[in-house]
């Protein structure tokens, strides 16, 4: 039957939330001569031992079934009018209806979701008003030449951000902007050094944030120490030698001990660090050994350390699903604010995964996939372009307008990206789960109105189970 949670199991029923107008009607005592039927919007999850997890993407209820009502939900799944058969179909039919996946009709289930759309569009057209994070590439260029870089392709040139620039950009905001990201390229270069003092001085009690390669973290000290810091991520793809195989300068010379040096010096004076590594199968075992290391070397500072541990772009999805599961596994015995200071991207899953690593109470259902996807963030590069998203910098097809010397926003554009907005998401039984998907993951010729499907259903069929059977497992060894 349903299983009924208690308070000492992980998994539990789970609300959208913020949809006050959504609520979850009494149980109904079925009589003959009712008419239901299961809602389209059911995800079955197979899980090992005859179960299964469903999920109702119209309101975020998640439940866990045996075979027995996995076979009747499978029946009636394809009929419009459900009668059940015995008095154990009757109680799997109070329970659906009490959960919300039964439905009158068709127009009932489509009315539910307008519901649904409706909030989530009056949210995001109110968030598209609220233009926050301002991220500054400084230029392209870069030190170092890592063989992985996601802008290798792009445009090189030795341009930087000009004044006038950074002037124009912080026009646009009108005031409004709360954080500032200086990204590149590499932000933190000798070279950047005047711009980076320009928008300091410009925006000096803003809360920053940055992505640097780390080398030459201590040459921007002076400024850096000044500012209120939400965090550094700092790249390390593992130990010394795991490391400089992989992110060496353009001469071929390591990097990796002076990167360690800055991060201490930075620590040290108890500014955020987040270690970013990169991982993929020759390099997982260097990079926890390095994070182990680190966390005791550090430990007096623990406040002010996190770590990210990515799988790496274009990586197969069956490598990803080892490589993440692995990490899981390994952090499984510690508590959620460890896991979480030792892996910042168990909260970067998709929300429907995320509620199975971590305690998410309830879920929120996606209007579309990112901030990207609307006006709170914008990236400034030194060519005059604005981007949404980090991964597209460089990619013009990807820019969403211009900044200099004059403002123009495209009509169409990652903006103007949503559920609605893509065909397939309108009537998909997943985008209240996946908000279209990402589209840089997308192999194809550019196209922002496609959904990319591959990664939620990855996610919730792949990975879901194996986070689930791994935490069941760490149940069942505490209560022995």
């Amino acid at each position: 039957m349903f299983y009924r949670p208690t308070s000492s199991q992980w998994l539990c029923a789970l609300n959208f939330r913020h949809l006050e107008y959504i609520c979850i009607p009494g149980i109904h005592i079925y009589k003959e001569g009712d008419s239901m039927k299961l809602i389209r919007h059911t995800v079955f999850v197979e899980l090992e031992n005859d179960e299964w997890i469903l999920i109702n993407s119209l309101n975020g209820m998640i439940d866990k079934v045996n075979s027995s009502v996995y076979n009747v939900l499978r029946r009636w799944s394809v009929v419009d009018e459900i009668i059940p058969e015995d008095e154990f179909e009757i109680e799997v039919y109070k329970n659906l209806e009490n959960r919300g996946y039964l439905v009158e009709n068709e127009l009932t289930e489509s009315e539910k979701k307008e519901l649904v759309l409706k909030k989530l569009r009056d949210n995001h057209n109110n968030d598209k008003m609220k233009y926050k994070c301002a991220i500054f590439v400084l230029s392209y260029n870069c030190n170092f030449r890592c063989p992985y870089c996601f802008e290798s392709n792009s445009v090189k040139n030795r341009s930087i951000l000009t004044k006038e620039q950074i002037d124009a950009a912080i026009n646009i905001s009108d005031n409004q902007i709360t954080h500032v990201g200086l990204f590149g390229g590499e932000p933190l270069l000798p070279e950047n050094k005047g711009a980076v003092e320009y928008i300091v001085n410009k925006l000096p009690d803003k809360t920053y944030f940055m992505y640097t390669n780390g080398y030459y973290l201590r040459d921007f000290f002076d400024i850096i120490s000044k500012l209120k810091i939400e965090h550094i991520t700092v790249t390390l793809d593992g130990d010394e030698d795991a490391h400089d195989k992989r992110r060496y300068l353009e001469d071929g010379s390591g990097t990796f001990k002076k990167i360690i040096n800055g991060i201490e010096y930075y620590l040290e004076n108890k500014i955020n660090i987040n270690i970013r590594m990169n991982i993929d199968d020759t390099n997982i075992h260097e990079s926890t050994v390095l994070r182990a290391h680190l966390l005791d070397k550090f430990s007096k500072y623990a406040k002010y350390l996190s770590f990210e541990m990515a799988n790496m772009l274009g990586d197969s999805y069956s490598d990803r699903t080892e490589i993440v599961t692995k990490l899981f596994k390994d952090d499984i015995m510690l508590s959620e604010e460890e896991r979480l200071r030792r892996n910042k991207m168990l909260r970067g899953f998709n929300p429907i995964t995320a509620a199975f690593t971590t305690s998410a109470k309830c879920l929120k259902p996606m209007y579309s996939f990112c901030s990207a996807h609307h006006e709170s963030v914008m990236v400034f590069d030194p060519f005059g372009d604005i981007y949404s998203c980090l991964v597209s910098l460089g990619n013009k097809d990807f820019s969403i307008g211009s900044y200099y010397p004059e403002k123009v926003l495209k009509k169409e554009s990652l903006h103007t990206r949503n559920i609605e907005t893509i065909p397939s998401c309108r009537e998909c039984i997943y985008s209240l789960l996946c908000g279209g998907g990402c589209s840089m993951l997308l192999n194809s010729s550019y196209d922002i109105y496609k959904p990319s499907c591959a990664a939620i259903k990855y996610q919730i069929h792949e990975l879901i189970p194996r986070f689930y059977k791994d935490k069941l497992n760490l149940a069942n060894k505490v209560q022995a």
